[in-house]
């Protein structure tokens, strides 16, 4: 007679010891593996959120979340949201060491994330990372916000050189005395 497959129904009125606390609990307490014979995974959730934080505090964990992160802004879409995230936070963020020259003047980030990317891939016509490698986003009316028509990519010289407080056009007061 073939043996009866244990469903995870069934299982639920079972109870499971956990490898990890060594606790007896409810198999409620473990989250679904379907690559496993009874469709559980080894460790509680508790256990498992635990390992998962100790893996990534390793050096092992650590060196493969910062490959992956280097992996993902290596493409365009990675490039354009590190950018958004920059002049984001140059506009929204008083804490920002260089606030005051964006957001406490006013200038407001008009884009989305999604739109910021289709604008510079579609309308401006970047399609790779190397067409933008080494450039950095400038705007071109330097007292408008950072909106469609008034971004671009140049070089750092130029864009030292279109500084608010470049050329005697004006300084800012960082607020301090």
């Amino acid at each position: 007679m073939k043996p009866k497959k244990i469903t995870y129904e069934m299982h639920v009125n079972l109870g499971r010891r956990c490898p990890g606390c060594g606790a007896d609990l409810s198999v409620a307490a473990f989250d679904k593996d379907r690559s496993r014979k009874d469709g559980l995974q080894c460790y509680c959730r508790e256990c498992a959120k635990s390992q998962h934080q100790d893996y990534k505090n390793s050096k092992h964990g650590q060196k493969k979340i910062k490959e992956q992160r280097e992996k993902y802004y290596a493409t365009i879409k990675g490039h354009l949201s590190r950018v958004f995230f920059h002049m984001n936070s140059r506009c929204n963020a008083p804490k920002t060491h260089n606030y005051y020259r964006y957001g406490g003047r006013g200038i407001q980030n008009k884009f989305t994330l999604d739109e910021f990317r289709s604008y510079i891939i579609n309308d401006l016509g970047i399609t790779s990372i190397e067409q933008i490698r080494g450039l950095q986003i400038d705007r071109i009316d330097n007292d408008g916000h950072y909106e469609e028509g008034n971004i671009r990519f140049v070089t750092r010289k130029v864009n030292r050189n279109n500084r608010h407080d470049c050329c005697g056009r004006g300084s800012i007061s960082r607020g301090k005395s």
